[in-house]
Formats: C-alpha cells, structure tokens, sequence
C-alpha cells in the first residue's frame, strides 16, 4: 500500500498570522464515531496546530549580499531594506528585513521589522572556510560578525573578513 506525501508547502513557514493547508487525515488516524455503512465514511479530525507555539518554526531568513557595485563591506550605517542589499529576503511579518553595517564594530545588523523572534541561525557564503557568530541586540536586531582567512602573505591568518552570509530567525 502506497502512501501519498504531500509536498511541501511554499510560504508556510510556521508563522504566526498565515494561513496553511488545513492537515488531511492519514488512514491511520481515520476512526469512526459510528457505524460506517455502504459508502459512507466517517472521518475525525486532528485539531488544527498552534501557530504561536511553533518551536522552531523559521521565522525570517535574509541572504545578504551588499551591493553589487560596492560590497557588503560598504553598507551604510543606517538601516535599509534595498533589494539589491540581498540575494533573498523573507519575513514571517510581513514587514522589512533591514541591514545595516554595525557602528563601531566590523559588524552587520540585521532587523526583522515586527517579528519578536531572538534566536538566529547564521551561515557564511563563499568558497572558503568561514567562522561567524550571531547575537541578539537590544534593539531586535541580530549582530553578525565573520571572519575567515584574510589576505595575509603567510595565508593562515584568520581574521574579521567582509562575507555575505544567510541568516534564518527562530
């Protein structure tokens, strides 16, 4: 007996507000309440998923790039939400992904404008082995910082480093 899979649904995300296929029953979980007669059938439902209480569910995701024409390690200081700043860009919100280069520090910040998410995943784009680290800041943003081998005559430096990077918020 074959089992039909669904395929996975574009956008649902697990967010908090949007709307999901409603979950078909499997032919395990069928019961019935009453007798089933000659074509009928009784089938009872599973309620449906908290969306609020969706642990781990991805809540936004950016790919950020920088600029084509000036690099992501000439991002202005101020917060901006640019296509061109970004390969890909979603918010479980509804609202602007933001990035911005961090003040002070050789650091990015990205924003998800409305999601109260704090706990993000970060990974670095590129060829080369690439370290990278990602923190919560007061503001509801998360800092991103990376380093990698820098361009250093003996090549086994490791040290900050300009990189674009996938960051996905929980």
């Amino acid at each position: 007996m074959s089992r039909r899979l669904h395929p996975p649904l574009e956008g649902d995300f697990g967010c908090i507000g949007h709307i999901s296929r409603p979950h078909s029953s499997s032919p395990r979980s069928r019961s019935s309440s009453r007798p089933a007669g000659p074509g009928t059938r009784s089938v009872t439902k599973r309620p449906p998923r908290s969306r609020a209480s969706a642990a781990g569910a991805v809540r936004g995701i950016a790919v950020v790039t920088g600029d084509p024409l000036k690099g992501i390690e000439n991002l202005s200081g101020d917060y901006s939400s640019a296509a061109k700043l970004f390969g890909y860009r979603f918010n479980c919100s509804g609202r602007a992904v933001q990035v911005r280069k961090a003040p002070s520090v050789t650091s990015v910040d990205v924003r998800f404008v409305g999601n109260a998410s704090r706990i993000a995943i970060v990974n670095a784009i590129g060829g080369d082995p690439a370290g990278v680290s990602v923190a919560p800041q007061p503001d509801g943003s998360f800092r991103v910082s990376l380093a990698a081998r820098s361009d250093q005559p003996d090549g086994n430096s490791f040290g900050t480093r300009a990189l674009g990077f996938v960051i996905v918020a929980l």
